[in-house]
């Protein structure tokens, strides 16, 4: 019979968020083990969290060198090397793979079990030949794709979001199924980068965001260039000597579109089939698991973090749910994972940063009781110096000044949010973001602008009324 291990914790997954866990958990004292079946600290499982990053990067670099004749610098057309580019990203993921090996984990304690884990019973996982009966477990598998049902797709060698690091050429004529903000950025990349990109998606691009700042951001990347394809499904895939042909059914009606590449960016759910998740009664629905707001799923003892527990999100609030699933699994104290409070990103240029509600859900929820305050980045000299003056900054606020919500469009919006982000889980008031001090000249000035323009005019208001006192005396 196999002895059992008896843990505080059992993470099941070795990616970004159960490393983070077992790490956290570990430096509490807790004895952790880690159930991964992939070889850990390999740059394949590291490099996809920052790929997307380095290649977006790097198409703005290309971009920024096509219009630098608005700072009086000779425009050129930037020449790529793509062999060099694949090793960039390589050299980035190798230094992330340091951190995330098995070799460092047994260092820290952490023991790593090297197999599948499928749950036996509601307090059992069985990993290879161990037994594990922790006291808590927590879901980090990630996510897994599940491919559309397309005629010819499996004839062909396709990318998605994690195996286009591995490119090393460029794509002539890219198409991106899915006008998600993975896919949109990484179509936006490639077509910066020199090649020609065609994004087709059955519903409308960029769905859940904000219409208003969508409809920007999408218009900025059709100017570049970008095919960009609402309401328009691939109905057959044809593998050619030279390139791949494509069937695409439009709301025009079918039409044929030669390609090189193709890159999937879309049918990614949670990975949690092999887990066995029913014998634990562990419930979940359309390859979903059903949470609390705790992060704990049906089955008390266990957790779930990371793309396992949104796959929209997966790199996203992952600090945030670490401590939730700390304070649950092993402090006993239940700790809501506010999901509202953790920035969202669509990582295209221009940036949509948000949190919270947009001004449509406030409408729904508060009626006429909200207020709307906006800042444009031409109002800062930072943005008019840089020629970025494209750019909006919003902000929701009860009538009591509680902030509700926030989006920012443009370049930068990644950082402006987290001000907002940070000050609307502080409870702080939305005029007191007047006080904010920037350096100056900084975009951030924004941040001071909305809290000005909302306090202004009952601020104003008393001023007013004390000059007209202080007139009368002496």
């Amino acid at each position: 019979m196999a002895d059992i291990d008896k843990p505080d914790l059992c993470v099941i997954g070795g990616g970004n968020a159960g490393l983070r866990l077992a790490m956290r958990a570990r430096a509490l004292g807790a004895s952790v083990i880690l159930v991964e079946p992939e070889p850990m600290g390999t740059e394949r499982r590291a490099s996809a969290g920052i790929a997307l990053g380095a290649l977006t990067a790097a198409g703005q670099r290309a971009q920024q060198l096509r219009g630098s004749a608005v700072h009086g610098i000779a425009a050129v057309e930037p020449k790529v090397s793509f062999r060099a580019l694949h090793d960039h990203v390589a050299a980035r993921a190798a230094e992330i793979a340091r951190d995330h090996s098995a070799e460092r984990c047994a260092a820290l304690g952490i023991a790593v079990v090297a197999a599948t884990g499928s749950f036996r019973d509601r307090k059992t996982l069985v990993a290879g030949e161990r037994l594990i009966r922790a006291r808590r477990f927590a879901i980090a598998t990630g996510i897994e794709l599940v491919p559309p049902a397309i005629p010819g797709l499996t004839d062909i060698d396709y990318f998605t979001p994690d195996t286009i690091v591995d490119n090393a050429r460029k794509l002539s004529h890219l198409l991106v199924i899915g006008a998600g903000p993975v896919g949109l950025a990484l179509a936006q990349a490639y077509r910066r980068l020199g090649g020609a990109v065609t994004v087709v998606d059955a519903g409308t691009a960029l769905p859940g965001v904000d219409p208003e700042f969508a409809d920007l951001a999408l218009r900025r990347l059709r100017e570049e260039g970008l095919d960009l394809r609402d309401e328009t499904r691939v109905t057959a895939i044809k593998a050619r000597g030279q390139g791949i042909g494509v069937t695409l059914q439009t709301p025009d009606g079918e039409q044929a579109l030669d390609i090189s590449h193709v890159l999937l960016a879309t049918g990614r759910q949670p990975a949690i089939a092999a887990l066995d998740p029913d014998k634990a009664g562990i419930r979940h629905q359309d390859g979903a698991l059903q949470l609390r707001q705790d992060l704990r799923t049906t089955n008390p003892i266990v957790f779930a973090l990371g793309g396992a527990a949104d796959p929209a999100y997966e790199h996203q609030g992952l600090d945030r749910q670490v401590e939730a699933v700390i304070s649950g699994a092993l402090l006993g104290r239940s700790q809501r994972y506010a999901a509202e409070l953790v920035p969202s990103l669509v990582p295209t240029d221009p940036a949509i940063a948000s949190i919270g509600l947009t001004e449509a859900t406030a409408r729904q929820r508060f009626g006429t009781r909200y207020r709307v305050t906006r800042a444009a980045f031409a109002e800062t000299d930072a943005a008019r110096a840089a020629a970025q003056s494209f750019g909006t900054a919003r902000l929701i606020t009860d009538p009591a000044g509680r902030i509700l919500g926030a989006s920012i469009i443009g370049s930068g919006a990644a950082e402006l949010i987290g001000f907002l982000a940070f000050a609307a889980a502080r409870g702080i008031n939305a005029g007191q973001l007047a006080d904010f001090a920037a350096p100056y000249p900084a975009l951030a000035e924004l941040i001071g602008f909305l809290g000005k323009s909302l306090a202004g005019d009952a601020a104003d208001a008393g001023r007013r009324r004390l000059l007209a006192f202080r007139r009368r005396l002496p």
